[in-house]
């Protein structure tokens, strides 16, 4: 997870997370993400469900050869931790939209 590198990389340059600056990772691989320090804010994209649905469609595109190309929308989700400011966390309800740019419910 390069933004685990990120906040290695300022703590060793004195640079001070959040205070000085605020780091988001992509992916919330919660092995990782739990065990920065301080733990990391990340977007969780949820993966599990992509690999499904490309699996499902690769599948689908090698049985029948006249499937039709179509976007498909996957949500994901802001999980705030401590990288970011405290304040930040009061933005997660709107944070966590769908990769279509609607509001998750």
């Amino acid at each position: 997870m390069p933004a685990r590198g990120v906040v290695d990389a300022l703590r060793e340059r004195g640079v001070s997370v959040p205070e000085d600056i605020a780091v988001v990772g992509l992916d919330n691989w919660d092995v990782i993400a739990g065990a920065t320090r301080p733990p990391l804010t990340t977007i969780d994209m949820t993966l599990h469900e992509l690999r499904w649905r490309a699996s499902r469609r690769m599948s689908a595109m090698i049985n029948d050869a006249t499937t039709q190309d179509e976007a498909i929308g996957l949500s994901c989700w802001l999980l705030v931790r401590q990288s970011c400011d405290a304040s930040f966390a009061g933005f997660a309800h709107w944070a966590a939209a769908d990769v279509t740019g609607r509001a998750a419910q």
